[in-house]
């Protein structure tokens, strides 16, 4: 199982300084948010350097006519929901001319009663079904109910699994995911919390049983990546390395 580390789209570091630096300390694989602006020349910048691009992570938090779209939309009524799966098949469109075989997608996040519905039915299967078009696999990740992610994987059938297991530490409000989707294990994010913020941590630096997750993973059968979504210079990780090749070199 291999190391990859993250590339970080909000970081304080430049996205081809973060490049090099994974390449310096022989980090050879990597995914990256579909939200950067140069996402084709980063992803050419990224093979360049000879890493390997695992997946890209959709979006799930846009800008919209000046208005803030969330992937709690896909769930709702109103043009909001058509502007997120919009998005979200235009990632998928830069998988496809990337020949990136992976996209990662969050399932709702509200609770399951506000999450289940029509409007959730008819946009993931349309993403879903799009993804199948274009040959791209759509890994759905947990956020904080199984439920709906029961739901989603019901929609897509060939859908894959992309377990957090800072999430689960965060975020959880029902049953655990990995008994139940290990078999679909495609990918992984990594991380490490105080269990009350989902911090993004370097693992053993926070309070995330990592004991229990080996076991789940080794239990899965899964020899992936083993993708830390790590984030240095964020609110959240709290990170005191003082650069980032300090920070990734920690964290591999």
């Amino acid at each position: 199982m291999q190391p990859g580390i993250m590339l970080y789209v909000n970081c304080k570091t430049d996205i081809y300084e973060q490049i090099q630096a994974l390449k310096e300390i022989g980090v050879s694989r990597t995914f990256i948010n579909a939200k950067h602006p140069e996402i084709d020349k980063v992803i050419c910048a990224i093979r360049d350097a000879g890493i390997i691009l695992d997946n890209l992570h959709s979006e799930y938090n846009i800008k919209h006519n000046g208005e803030t779209v969330v992937i709690q939309d896909m769930s709702r009524p109103g043009p909001a929901g058509d502007v997120m799966a919009k998005r979200i098949m235009e990632n998928i469109d830069t998988c496809a001319r990337n020949n990136v075989p992976v996209i990662v997608v969050h399932p709702p996040y509200d609770a399951p009663e506000e999450s289940i519905n029509e409007y959730s039915r008819e946009r993931y299967t349309a993403i879903g079904n799009y993804a199948r078009e274009k040959g791209v696999t759509i890994a759905f990740e947990n956020l904080a109910y199984t439920k709906n992610l029961e739901f989603v994987m019901s929609l897509v059938p060939d859908a894959k699994f992309c377990w957090d297991c800072g999430h689960e530490y965060s975020r959880l409000k029902d049953e655990k995911p990995m008994p139940l989707f290990a078999e679909k294990l495609a990918t992984l994010h990594i991380h490490d919390n105080n269990i009350i913020k989902d911090n993004h941590q370097i693992p053993f630096t926070g309070k995330v049983d990592f004991e229990y997750v080996g076991k789940e993973l080794a239990e899965s059968g899964y020899d992936g990546t083993l993708m830390l979504e790590i984030l240095y210079g964020s609110n959240e990780a709290n990170s005191t390395e003082p650069t980032y090749k300090d920070f990734v070199l920690k964290a591999k």
